[in-house]
């Protein structure tokens, strides 16, 4: 598998002090860096101009974080999303929301009303002119906020283990839109039965829009030579 690194960025004073690790991260988020791919060291480190210490230090943080893995003999390859992990990752998701919500929908001041508000809104916005990296922030920035807004120390540091692999399969799934603006989905809803304080109907919505986004990504899971990953 090979890929084009003319479109790694070029280090420049100004971006010294973004790392290395977010440099690459972003580069398996945008797909420039393809699930399965062997990850070029000496490559990229004469790319960003930085030196194979610190690169091997990125490509540690990120094998922790699950973006890439070490294959004996082979070197440093970007991880795959299996199905497996998908489910998994999704079942995560939803149990974290769903107690957050619980805990928070009655306490939920009008300040905190009115940032959820404006997250969808800002969503909506970005899915007009179509940015899809600026929508998926906007996008899990809305549940991450269901989770602080619960004031539930735990499971907020359980949603930031499971955050990069959430923030990686929503932006597999919001590149598959045909238009950002069905990316939007429930979210408008979910917000009106939370303002309400309808508990039952928000975790309903909220179930069956995590749900969704589960069953329509692996719907349009890339097959690459083994039905259970991409």
């Amino acid at each position: 598998m090979k890929t084009n690194y003319e479109k790694f960025p070029s280090i420049s004073p100004a971006t010294l002090k973004v790392s290395v690790a977010d440099l690459i991260r972003g580069l398996i988020f945008d797909g420039v860096l393809a699930p399965g791919l062997e990850i070029n060291q000496v490559e990229i480190s004469a790319r960003l101009g930085v030196s194979r210490g610190p690169l091997r230090e990125a490509l540690a943080t990120l094998e922790n974080e699950g973006l890439v893995c070490s294959v004996p003999f082979k070197g440093v390859t970007v991880s795959r999303l299996t199905r497996e992990y998908v489910e998994e990752l999704f079942q995560v998701r939803s149990a974290l929301e769903v107690m957050a919500l619980s805990k928070s929908i009655n306490s939920m001041s009008g300040s905190d009303l009115d940032g959820l508000n404006r997250i969808v809104g800002e969503m909506q916005s970005e899915a007009r002119v179509g940015d899809v990296a600026s929508f998926s922030e906007r996008d899990l920035n809305f549940h991450r906020q269901l989770i602080q807004l619960s004031k539930h120390a735990l499971a907020f540091k359980l949603w930031s283990v499971v955050e990069v692999g959430i923030r990686r399969c929503l932006r597999y799934r919001h590149n598959m839109y045909p238009s950002l603006v069905d990316g939007i989905g429930s979210h408008p809803d979910i917000m009106f039965a939370v303002q309400q304080r309808d508990l039952a109907a928000a975790t309903s919505l909220l179930m069956e829009h995590i749900n969704e986004s589960l069953r329509n990504m692996m719907l349009t899971i890339r097959l690459d030579g083994n039905p259970n990953d991409v």
